[in-house]
């Protein structure tokens, strides 16, 4: 059964040796499906839906095992019924099959017809993902923000960007509304498409700008303008301003590791990227983890980071300010793991 399995999945589906892989390893209760009764009739289903098998199997292999006329059937009629593209929404989001339409679909979407979403099948198109959402963990508390920050006729900014029920409440709305508050500009007229704007990569970078250069803030300018329309407004060429654009996400996205007992002006995260860097790098065979030294040697702390990191790469050679406990050196090592780098301690 296996062998057929595997063969249907390759020949038929056109999966390859790697993908099949990750499939398994994602799904491994695949390898315990019938091919007749289970995988060729959900194919067979998924294409009578208009959706390609290859790409739902690949995005949710669990839509295997489920049951056609118990799971998949009474989904795919609900969402019809309500006027959705199955072919759209089944591709861009095939658990959604899986959902329990009594149980999940009808309070979710229930509750947000009586929000005023009333053209569901085109909102679930766009996003099938919401019918998945937890109406009192997830919508209740976004749409209570919503009014709370003024939003006026929320139905009907919904049904123009879905998009935004999908985000989280706490790590994309709050901090983006913050933002906007923050630099000074009025939410009179906020609406979906504005708060959908990436935060750390569009919204800040123009607002800090702005700031730099004086300029004036519209909430259009800083959220939904295009990059040509920004730099004409504040006078910037492009290429300068992709170049601060650049350096204040290369800021943004810095990771910093905290090791309090290390000696001061020592810059460890510094030494692992470079370590890492300069590993990638190299086009030889390489052993998996490379051996760094560490002597008690004194750091001179005026010498700047790009220059310790510059003698570090030539020296290969970690120093210390200080003579370290053997738990100490147990705990570095631990944390140095993730960068695959191994410390050998030599006598003191």
């Amino acid at each position: 059964n296996v062998q057929h399995l595997v063969s249907y999945l390759q020949e038929e589906i056109g999966f390859d040796t790697d993908q099949l892989g990750k499939i398994v390893c994602a799904y491994p209760q695949l390898l315990g499906l019938s091919l007749t009764a289970n995988v060729l009739p959900t194919t067979t289903f998924l294409q009578e839906l208009g959706a390609n098998p290859r790409r739902v199997i690949l995005r949710a292999p669990q839509v295997l095992g489920l049951s056609i006329e118990s799971n998949l059937r009474p989904s795919a009629e609900y969402l019809a019924s309500l006027g959705v593209d199955l072919a759209r929404a089944v591709g861009a989001h095939p658990a959604v099959l899986g959902i329990s339409v009594e149980k999940k679909m009808k309070p979710t979407i229930e509750y947000l017809q009586s929000r005023g979403i009333r053209h569901m099948g085109r909102v679930i198109s766009a996003q099938p993902a919401i019918v998945s959402l937890s109406v009192r963990e997830n919508l209740e508390p976004k749409m209570s923000f919503l009014e709370s920050i003024g939003m006026q006729d929320i139905g009907k900014q919904l049904e123009m960007d879905p998009a935004l029920l999908t985000l989280s409440l706490e790590h994309n709305l709050k901090p983006t509304v913050a933002a906007l508050i923050d630099a000074g500009l009025s939410l009179h007229k906020l609406r979906p498409r504005h708060l959908t704007a990436s935060l750390n990569r569009r919204i800040l970078p123009r607002i800090q700008y702005c700031r730099l250069q004086n300029c004036s803030m519209s909430l259009h300018l800083v959220t939904t303008a295009s990059d040509c329309y920004f730099c004409a407004q504040v006078n910037c060429s492009a290429s300068k301003w992709k170049g601060f654009h650049a350096d204040f996400c290369s800021d943004q996205n810095e990771v910093g590791l905290s090791i309090p007992w290390l000696p001061e002006g020592l810059n460890f995260t510094q030494l692992l990227l470079a370590s890492t860097t300069s590993d990638l790098s190299e086009t030889r065979p390489r052993p998996r983890k490379r051996k760094i030294p560490i002597k008690p040697i004194t750091l001179v702390r005026n010498e700047s980071a790009e220059q310790r990191n510059r003698s570090s790469e030539h020296s290969g050679t970690l120093s210390v300010a200080k003579r370290i406990s053997s738990s100490q050196r147990r705990m570095l090592t631990a944390r140095s793991r993730a960068a695959e780098i191994e410390f050998s301690w030599p006598d003191e």
